[in-house]
């Protein structure tokens, strides 16, 4: 809490001695007034006149402590002023000064009552005070019924007046008052000087004008100047010796200064427009920056992947368990459970299959294979697959453009299971009826594969077929004679014509087997790395087209023979840089593990290389955007100066200013931050459609949005700083000549 304390051993409130004012432009010494020695006491009304030149406006500066002297010495209240430094005449304006000026310097973007508001924010009144002491002003004044009115739609009288309410709010025992009616008419400029000689009666109020016949009934004294010296000191009445009121000040709050910064957010739309675009722009090109190197880290994890795998994606983890011992359904559960973990597949080699799909006019190839009830994404056009047959295209949206896709709507065509490559003399490859219902993309597919998504029926299908293919059946004819072929070697045909559990032997081939080996029935035996499975199925001679092939079954009596239990599966983590935290837990609970990504076949060398490469340039481009937004903002900024050279004026510090820039750019840059949140969120959920966006958030985390935040709130404060300490290394005086 502050207080000015008048001293009732001295005579004068404010005393000059010998003080001398001098310039230094360029090189260029400059006198402002020489040698000066005067006394001012409160009570009196002190008019000073001379010609333009004569040191009348230096000298009010000097005494209102807005400039400095060279010379000599000035007493405040008797005490010595030559050693004071900024702070000290800050405090001495604050404590001591009101100052109204031709010029008026009123806040133009306020109304009438938060003009004189601000003076009283400043010295630390709570809001109660504040709202009485406003409204007891304004009524005093004249302008109670303009108070909610913009300063920039009032006469001139008028914001004279409220130059002149906003000093009485400040509660000084020295007003200074510098040419105040010198734009106004000679009835403004009357009222304006009863005013002030009312405010003289327990104060003191100098006056500088150029025309003493307005004021020269209201004055005490009248000091002439010229050349810079007084040459005339006449005292007109006589005053009674009176004591000045003791105010009171308290530092300003911090919901003061945060209101008021919150004011000033707004109060000029434009330029608080063109900050937040700064601050939100900045929010969204780093957020780009570290979604382009998550994707990038993610596309060399999947171009480096090793091809032995189709499904390569680096979120992908293989487990087994040692010993072929079988995953149970409370293994899968608790897997599910697992922090991290997105989804388990079971019977995942399928993942690494692809199939393809034709019809009369176009041809798509390497396609991997999903179950619609996996997919919970939304459609770019058509419908989801409900039927046996139906098929949902994903795939990235480079490649489903460059296959003029709405071309393949509703026509049919078939899912074609492509043959191993040592397959020779196939009658054709397995084929399952199927239509396109619908599309839709997702960039984060490779542009070199698609994904169909279809009914369980026809994905088990699939499988079957697949199975089929790649199973080795031992035919047993009993007796202890067993034929055993590999399918895929053209002596069986899978053919869906077959009926189940029935197998067609050509005639054509008896001989290939000994007739003697035929029954009735014969048992399917698949062996594989995880046991052996056997079916015994119905034998049907028959007289099949190919004379080379020597048997047709049906895939899915091959499919049956698989083990019904799981031994291997494949989790997906819900993000690819969790992985190896994945694999350790794995690990620990006892399952041989194979992380995808590991497959990489770029050396760990540069993969390091590329991530160290990678956040530079992220460095690189945060310097870049505070360069590029501390020029902006500098630009934006310096259109406030006026603003914080009244507001020190009006007894505000530096750090008070420094304060305020600081909370102000503080509420743009949250701002941004907000709207940059909600612009995620309403392309996240479909409200708005950004490409760019959708992109980028696949490879965002809340991480990412943390470290923008602090990066912003970096941004704000540095900036604030750069601008403080331009605005704020010179003299008040300087600042006030150069900006008002």
């Amino acid at each position: 809490m502050i207080k000015y304390i008048y001293n009732s051993e001295v005579n004068d409130l404010i005393k000059l001695k010998d003080v001398s004012k001098i310039y230094y432009n360029n090189g260029v010494v400059g006198t402002g007034f020489s040698n000066i020695s005067v006394e001012f006491k409160i009570g009196e009304f002190v008019v000073i006149v001379g010609e333009s030149g004569s040191g009348k406006s230096t000298l009010l500066n000097v005494i209102s402590g807005l400039d400095t002297y060279e010379e000599g010495e000035m007493y405040i209240n008797g005490e010595e002023t030559s050693h004071y430094v900024e702070q000290d005449f800050e405090e001495y304006r604050r404590k001591y000064v009101a100052n109204i000026f031709q010029s008026f310097n009123l806040v133009n973007s306020y109304t009438v009552k938060q003009n004189v508001e601000l003076v009283l924010l400043i010295n630390g009144y709570d809001s109660k005070t504040i709202k009485n002491r406003v409204s007891e002003i304004l009524k005093n004044v004249g302008l109670w019924e303009l108070r909610n009115k913009k300063v920039t739609k009032l006469s001139g009288g008028q914001k004279q007046r409220v130059a002149i309410a906003r000093a009485l709010a400040k509660e000084t025992p020295i007003i200074i008052a510098d040419e105040p009616t010198g734009n106004l008419d000679s009835e403004s400029a009357k009222q304006i000087f009863e005013l002030l000689h009312n405010m003289s009666k327990d104060k003191l109020v100098v006056v500088v004008t150029h025309n003493l016949e307005q004021v020269e009934k209201y004055a005490t004294r009248i000091v002439r100047m010229h050349d810079g010296h007084i040459i005339e000191d006449k005292k007109i009445k006589k005053i009674e010796e009176v004591k000045p009121q003791t105010a009171t000040h308290k530092e300003m709050s911090f919901t003061s200064k945060y209101f008021l910064a919150l004011r000033n957010t707004f109060n000029i739309i434009p330029r608080f427009l063109i900050i937040l675009g700064v601050f939100l722009a900045v929010s969204i090109t780093i957020l780009g920056e570290y979604a382009d190197i998550n994707n990038s880290d993610y596309q060399d994890a999947v171009l480096g992947a090793s091809s032995i795998f189709i499904d390569n994606s680096p979120e992908r983890i293989i487990i087994n368990k040692p010993d072929k011992k079988i995953i149970t359904d409370d293994d899968i559960k608790e897997l599910e459970a697992m922090e991290h973990i997105k989804r388990v597949v079971t019977k995942d080699w399928l993942l690494d299959q692809y199939v393809h799909f034709s019809n009369d006019e176009r041809f798509l190839e390497r396609a991997t294979i999903g179950i619609i009830d996996d997919y919970d994404g939304d459609l770019s056009k058509g419908t989801k697959p409900v039927k046996d047959g139906e098929i949902l295209l994903v795939g990235n949206k480079d490649s489903i453009d460059f296959l003029y896709i709405d071309d393949w709507f509703n026509k049919r065509g078939t899912i074609e299971i492509p043959m191993p490559s040592n397959t020779n003399g196939f009658l054709d490859n397995p084929l399952i009826d199927a239509v396109i219902t619908g599309y839709t993309y997702d960039n984060s597919l490779s542009t070199s594969y698609l994904k169909f998504y279809v009914t369980e029926n026809t994905f088990k299908e699939i499988q079957a077929f697949f199975t089929a293919l790649s199973s080795k059946i031992l035919l047993d004819f009993g007796d202890d004679n067993k034929f055993e072929e590999m399918i895929r070697l053209t002596q069986i045909v899978l053919s869906k014509d077959v009926p189940k559990s029935t197998i067609y032997i050509s005639n054509n081939r008896a001989n290939y087997i000994d007739q003697n080996f035929f029954r009735d029935d014969i048992t399917l035996i698949q062996n594989s790395f995880y046991g052996t499975n056997s079916k015994k199925v119905n034998v049907l001679r028959k007289e099949l087209d190919d004379p080379s092939v020597m048997a047709m079954i049906n895939p899915y009596d091959i499919y049956d023979l698989l083990p019904t239990e799981n031994y291997q599966l494949s989790l997906y983590a819900d993000d690819y840089k969790r992985v190896d935290e994945l694999v350790n837990k794995l690990r620990d609970m006892g399952y041989n593990v194979y992380p995808v990504k590991d497959t990489n076949t770029l050396p760990s060398a540069i993969v390091k290389l590329y991530d160290f490469i990678n956040y530079i340039s992220i460095g690189f481009i945060i310097l870049g955007l505070f360069l590029v937004s501390n020029f902006i903002i500098s630009l934006v900024l310096k259109s406030k100066t006026t603003y914080y050279a009244v507001v020190r004026i009006l007894g505000g510090n530096i750090k008070l200013n420094k304060n305020l820039i600081s909370l102000e750019l503080f509420n743009c840059m949250n701002i941004a931050f907000i709207l940059t949140i909600i612009l995620t969120f309403l392309n996240l959920y479909k409200v708005i459609d950004i490409e760019a966006l959708n992109n980028a958030i696949r490879f965002l985390k809340p991480i990412h949005f943390v470290a923008v935040y602090i990066v912003l709130i970096i941004f704000s404060q540095l900036l604030s700083r750069r601008y403080s300490k331009k605005i704020f290394k010179d003299s008040m005086i300087t600042t006030y000549n150069g900006e008002i």
